[in-house]
């Protein structure tokens, strides 16, 4: 749901991650974003074209984005067999229904509280995973459950000379 390049560390956190799924499954993954300017050195789909910022700026994205999901996967029959991972739990129910339809697999990505309706369809993933442990034993359901904090390693500032540096 971003817009990159950006400066947000939510959106940057998902560029690593995107990063790291490319490396892995190579030209098996595709990032599916809102706009892009520029690379992102990662396969990516712009989810409303040119139109991405509009959408967004009108508040129209959740109302779209089924249709526009429902259009990606009956255009790209072999995206079916693959595993959509989401880490915006608005998202979550409609994944959930979708992937009865299209038959792919489900992992949602929880960073935070989510509503009662939000948890239900986490149930219906097939992996859920969850930034602390709190987390997961607040809102596991899933048929798998995993704990995967996001943390900084800080062996990487160890050469940094100063808190300014830093």
């Amino acid at each position: 749901t971003f817009d990159y390049p950006t400066r947000y560390a939510h959106a940057l956190q998902g560029l690593e991650m995107a990063r790291a799924y490319h490396h892995v499954f190579g030209s098996n993954f595709l990032f599916c974003v809102n706009t892009v300017k520029g690379s992102l050195t990662v396969p990516t789909i712009r989810l409303f074209g040119p139109f991405g910022r509009r959408i967004k700026k009108l508040r129209m994205r959740r109302i779209l984005l089924p249709f526009r999901l429902a259009i990606f996967f009956l255009l790209n029959p072999d995206w079916r067999k693959g595993i959509v991972i989401t880490t915006d739990p608005a998202l979550y129910g409609l994944l959930a229904l979708f992937k009865r339809v299209f038959r792919f697999q489900l992992v949602a990505e929880c960073h935070g509280s989510i509503s009662a309706r939000q948890r239900q369809a986490l149930k219906h993933a097939d992996c859920a995973v969850f930034t602390t442990n709190w987390l997961k034993n607040q809102y596991g359901g899933a048929v798998k459950n995993l704990c995967l904090p996001n943390a900084v390693d800080l062996r990487a500032f160890d050469a940094v000379p100063n808190d300014r540096a830093a």
